[in-house]
């Protein structure tokens, strides 16, 4: 009976020790996501806000992925800045929204997918933004855009500035 009640004890000590290392597992993994999600927020509406503030290519360079910069060659470049200088000034800044969420495939690594939206002063730039973690940074790993131009006539019911 001693030797029973003993082991009963083990297997039941076991079991809490386990369980305890699995609740501990997820609570970890729920604070780092957490905090990986803080990181690329701020990274998002840094770079695009520095884009969005004066359409240079100087301004996205530091924040875009190296297989980025060999996909984003001179044509898609200047069409993107070319249909951001005709936007003018920056009214608006939605700030970013999105998830990361984890690999299939690999518990370690995380897919982070966002859009930015803001308002200038003739019309609103919807940007998709899919970002990589390399060396411990964020990049840009893709960014793609939905430019919808404000409507240039005269509306006599719209609301005006006073």
């Amino acid at each position: 009976m001693n030797f029973l009640h003993k082991s009963l004890n083990l297997l039941f000590n076991l079991i809490l020790s386990l369980l305890i290392a699995a609740l501990v597992t997820i609570a970890f993994h729920f604070y780092e996501k957490q905090q990986l999600h803080q990181e690329a927020l701020s990274f998002i509406n840094t770079s695009m806000l520095d884009l969005f503030t004066d359409w240079q290519v100087s301004s996205l360079t530091p924040y875009i992925s190296t297989e980025f910069q060999q996909a984003f060659t001179q044509q898609p470049q200047q069409e993107f800045l070319h249909i951001g200088k005709q936007l003018g000034e920056l009214y608006f800044y939605y700030g970013a929204t999105g998830t990361i969420q984890r690999f299939k495939h690999s518990w370690w690594h995380y897919s982070a997918q966002y859009t930015a939206r803001a308002v200038f002063q003739y019309g609103e730039l919807i940007t998709h933004i899919t970002l990589i973690k390399q060396k411990n940074k964020w990049y840009i790993g893709k960014l793609s855009y939905e430019y919808l131009p404000l409507p240039s006539q005269n509306y006599p019911n719209r609301l005006q500035r006073t």
